[in-house]
């Protein structure tokens, strides 16, 4: 908690990778990588890192079990962009295919993994509370047609009810430019 009771959220100042890309770090290598906390699967877009998934872990394993299990399950074909155009999807949009080919799933992954950029904010490891960011920034991105739309956290509305009279979360000035949290931005207060 901040003086002001907000929930300051620090994401790692530099993103990291599912698969080797030349000059950055995998999720594995990652410093914060047994932590938990809230994690943010972006692509990063001229303006800043635009959001696709808004996820969360309070289990023992850490970023890198939880994200090794959901790039698992993302190869399984459980969790899937849908049947979008790569192209666009890569530039920060959605456009649906009305006929994608039979190996489009292998064609997601093999476009689409280079280009993810994973942010990690560990936070202490009280299930509700992690839960509560988790649904607040969710929300968040819900408020902007522009981050809405190339969110994949559609699925689970009910999921995401931050309560009304919990703390306003804020985000640390030091985390990189993530679109659509340009307005919870601000400068940790040193003491």
């Amino acid at each position: 908690m901040n003086d002001d009771q907000s929930i300051l959220v620090r994401f790692s100042s530099v993103p990291y990778t599912f698969v080797d890309v030349q000059g950055m770090t995998t999720i594995k290598n990652a410093h914060e990588s047994a932590n938990k906390g809230i994690y943010l699967w972006t692509i990063e877009l001229p303006d800043g890192y635009l959001t696709n998934y808004v996820g969360k872990t309070s289990a023992k394993t850490g970023f890198y079990g939880r994200l090794c299990q959901e790039l698992n399950d993302w190869k399984n074909g459980l969790y899937r962009s849908g049947d979008f155009d790569l192209d666009h999807l890569a530039q920060g949009r959605r456009i649906r295919l009305e006929n994608p080919p039979a190996d489009h799933l292998q064609r997601e992954l093999d476009r689409l993994m280079p280009l993810y950029r994973l942010f990690l904010a560990p936070l202490d490891s009280h299930v509700p509370h992690i839960r509560y960011v988790e649904s607040y920034l969710v929300n968040e991105l819900r408020r902007s047609s522009r981050t809405f739309d190339y969110l994949s956290n559609r699925d689970k509305k009910s999921a995401y009810k931050p309560r009304h009279d919990g703390p306003p979360i804020r985000i640390s000035a030091d985390s990189p430019r993530l679109i659509g949290f340009e307005h919870l931005r601000v400068t940790p207060t040193m003491g």
